[in-house]
């Protein structure tokens, strides 16, 4: 493969024509990573990243931390290269035309399975992620239920763990 896709078991609503796009936008450009998470206007859990196999190898030779290898590509990424070091790759994104970072669509947490068991219930299983959002725009009382949770809290904890225990 010249390409790898990345989607984490915790999107259970992630939508081909997303991943489609970002495929589009790597191959057109050259780039050696393109995901829509580096700026977020997608909600959380419609998270896609493709990477050429290349920087997947640089990284896995360069990237020595037990941190950078368990969570695969902020050295490709380069997201957080203020705390550990990161590759020069040519990086692209894609943004969705209208700013829903504020949802969260994922699945790590009881109140986030909570909220997708409503969706599920009220849109069926087959349901879209625009579909979900605009469910949730229309009741408050979804929205609320898992908008508490920090955005990437247990990556954000183990990296602190990981700079203390440095």
């Amino acid at each position: 493969a010249d390409y790898v896709v990345r989607i984490t078991g915790d999107c259970p609503l992630i939508d081909h024509n997303v991943i489609d796009e970002i495929i589009k936008k790597i191959k057109n450009n050259n780039y050696d990573y393109v995901s829509n998470t580096i700026e977020r206007t997608y909600p959380d859990g419609i998270d896609a990243e493709v990477f050429k196999k290349e920087a997947l190898i640089e990284a896995d030779i360069n990237s020595t931390s037990p941190f950078m290898r368990e969570h695969v590509t902020p050295y490709i990424s380069g997201k957080l290269k203020k705390y550990l070091p990161s590759g020069e790759f040519k990086i692209g994104q894609i943004k969705n035309f209208e700013d829903l970072s504020k949802f969260r669509l994922t699945l790590d947490r009881e109140e986030d399975l909570k909220l997708l068991n409503n969706i599920f219930k009220k849109l069926g299983n087959n349901c879209n992620w625009k579909d979900a959002v605009n469910l949730i725009t229309k009741d408050s009382k979804l929205f609320q239920i898992n908008q508490h949770i920090v955005y990437n809290e247990n990556t954000l904890k183990s990296l602190k763990k990981y700079l203390k225990d440095e």
